[in-house]
């Protein structure tokens, strides 16, 4: 769980799940096989996850940068 976080970037890497919370201005490179977001403000988001990421709660002006579950020329990820 990432909590918290106000101007920093991340990486996250071979996760299973990862569940992003009260973040503000963040940058998130992300593979995982699911995300949750939860209450996050100014945040882009770069993900490689398998399943529909879930956006509950109180957020705002939120950047999804790579649809998720895309394939990107040239490389290969097993989660």
């Amino acid at each position: 769980m990432l909590s918290t976080f106000d101007n920093y970037t991340l990486y996250v890497l071979c996760c299973q799940v990862v569940k992003v919370e009260h973040c503000e201005r963040v940058h998130i490179i992300a593979a995982a096989k699911r995300i949750c977001i939860a209450n996050c403000r100014e945040c882009i988001f770069y993900l490689g996850v398998n399943h529909q990421p879930l956006i509950v709660g109180d957020n705002h002006k939120l950047q999804v940068s790579v649809p998720f579950n895309s394939v990107i020329e040239g490389t290969h990820l097993l989660l």
